[in-house]
């Protein structure tokens, strides 16, 4: 049970007495406490400092992200009870493609000596038709497209399960997704463990010090001094528990220096069919209307790259990174992101929830460069300023691919020239 105190943070008054008993069996140094005062997700409000006496009669802000150990066990938790049902797979439909593939949802461990787990990361593979495995783009699951009743899929497209055990697709990913991740995780524990092999040696000197300070006081008194030889014993015992906790410490951070790739498992599948046209659903033949093909795609990036060149830019394609457009111009320390849309002929156009979200984002540096035409022998193209601003009237958002604009109001937002 949970309740907001401020903006930013929550109360747990109760953590789930599952995870709690859990915790608890478990053993760990840090253990799920029964209730937080405050926890926060933001690590700007858990470090900013208080300013008024409102928030100084609040409790300090506790960070609740990875390697807290409520938050840690929540998503195990999460994972566990959810992972039957996302085994089972899914299908969307995919705006951006024109061909179906099999995505497949990876976590890859890497575990120190101690056998704890120092990174695990999730990754995606594409898998096409004839099976050949590449790494996804990254992407944003709110571009792709449920089936609903007025979208269904064909009854032989069925949902791909997730199979834990295919040795091939584990074996690519381990060197293809996982093995850059295992070697920053070698690099940077070899690191900690040094840091944490110079304090520890630092700190028991310190206290070995004192306890022989102590022994070498208590062998000066006379040995027939009432209780002399008690504080000598325990002076010494002090001294070998110094010594033993070391030599464990010690061994603990020689262990967590050596780090080994862990487990690697597919925890989910779904299916990504290109999304069908308007005309395709109603059952009539494609007319080159609603989105473009790969083709015409290729067609107006390169109209717009050839465009940026001959005004003097330089031109990087950033396509393959799912950043929210295709292109990055710079000219004279002007900077314009660019979403290339290409269609056959004069047709709807239309941006993906995350295109129109980087539009917002960047206002000014955005660009929508629309090429009409495509199909014929000289394509037109129309470039658009911050297009979620200049034609704020005319989106409308639709459940394929969330922002739709017809041509017209486009041509008319167009920069000349």
């Amino acid at each position: 049970m949970a309740r907001r105190l401020d903006t930013g943070t929550l109360r747990v008054e109760r953590s789930p007495d599952l995870l709690v008993a859990r915790s608890r069996a478990a053993g760990g140094l840090r253990q799920i406490a029964p209730s937080y005062e405050r926890l926060t997700f933001d690590k700007m409000i858990a470090t900013r400092p208080r300013h008024d006496d409102r928030e100084t009669a609040l409790p300090q802000a506790e960070l609740c992200g990875p390697g807290h150990p409520l938050f840690d066990a929540l998503v195990d938790f999460v994972i566990e009870r959810t992972s039957p049902e996302v085994a089972k797979g899914t299908v969307f439909f995919n705006p951006d493609a024109s061909d179906p593939v099999v995505l497949r949802f990876l976590m890859g461990d890497v575990v120190d000596g101690n056998g704890e787990i120092v990174r695990r990361t999730l990754a995606m593979a594409e898998v096409s038709a004839d099976g050949v495995a590449r790494a996804a783009r990254r992407r944003s699951l709110f571009d792709l497209v449920p089936p609903t009743r007025d979208l269904p899929t064909a009854p032989e497209q069925v949902s791909p399960s997730a199979m834990p055990a295919d040795p091939e697709l584990v074996m690519w990913a381990r060197q293809h997704l996982f093995e850059k991740g295992f070697q920053h995780a070698r690099g940077e524990r070899e690191h900690v463990a040094a840091v944490q092999e110079d304090f520890l040696r630092r700190s028991f000197n310190a206290l070995l010090a004192a306890a022989d300070g102590a022994i070498a006081a208590e062998e000066e008194v006379d040995r027939r001094t009432q209780g002399a030889e008690g504080r000598l014993r325990k002076a010494e015992l002090v001294k070998k528990q110094h010594e033993l906790r070391r030599q464990a410490r010690l061994a603990e951070t020689a262990q967590s220096r050596s780090v080994a790739r862990g487990e690697v498992s597919v925890i989910g599948s779904a299916l990504l069919l290109p999304l069908p046209t308007a005309e395709q659903r109603g059952g009539q033949s494609p007319t080159g209307q609603g989105l473009a093909s790969e083709e015409i795609e290729q067609i107006a990036v390169r109209v717009a790259r050839h465009y940026e060149v001959g005004r003097g830019a330089e031109v990087v394609s950033v396509e393959d990174d799912n950043v929210g457009f295709d292109l990055l111009s710079t000219r004279h320390g002007e900077r314009r992101c660019i979403e290339v849309k290409g269609r056959a002929g004069v047709q709807r156009v239309e941006l993906t929830w995350s295109e129109f979200a980087k539009s917002q984002e960047l206002e000014d540096d955005y660009w929508l460069y629309v090429v009409m035409d495509c199909a014929q022998t000289d394509p037109r193209l129309y470039r658009v300023q911050n297009p979620a601003r200049a034609l704020a009237g005319a989106w409308r958002p639709s459940l394929d691919v969330r922002y739709g604009v017809d041509p017209e109001p486009v041509m008319e937002a167009a920069e000349g020239g």
